[in-house]
């Protein structure tokens, strides 16, 4: 935990613009799965009034969530190959690379 919050909250040198970067990626998806789990437990617990029309926004969210995650999987694997492209088609030489990414 203690290098987390020095990963996150240590803006030293030329790391501090991803730092920054990294610091809004933490705090976006906190209070994105905060936002979510409250929900859940709202509907779990029938807190809402209109359970149809929540259930809906439920169901909006999840189909949300995983087109989010087949993007960011797409962009990884599109980010790899461009490496490997870039590295002139050797694995051995991807590694410095991705290092630096």
């Amino acid at each position: 935990m203690k290098m987390v919050f020095f990963f996150l909250f240590s803006g030293c040198g030329e790391n501090r613009k991803w730092n920054l970067v990294a610091i809004f990626e933490f705090w976006f998806w906190f209070f994105f799965l905060w936002v979510i789990f409250l929900l859940q437990y709202s509907y779990n617990t029938r807190l809402c009034f209109n359970s149809s029309l929540f259930s809906l926004l439920l169901i909006e969210i999840e189909q949300f969530s995983r087109w989010l995650q087949q993007l960011i999987v797409t962009l990884d694997y599109l980010i790899n190959v461009f490496l490997l492209a870039v590295a002139g088609g050797k694995i051995e030489n991807i590694l410095p690379l991705a290092r630096a990414r």
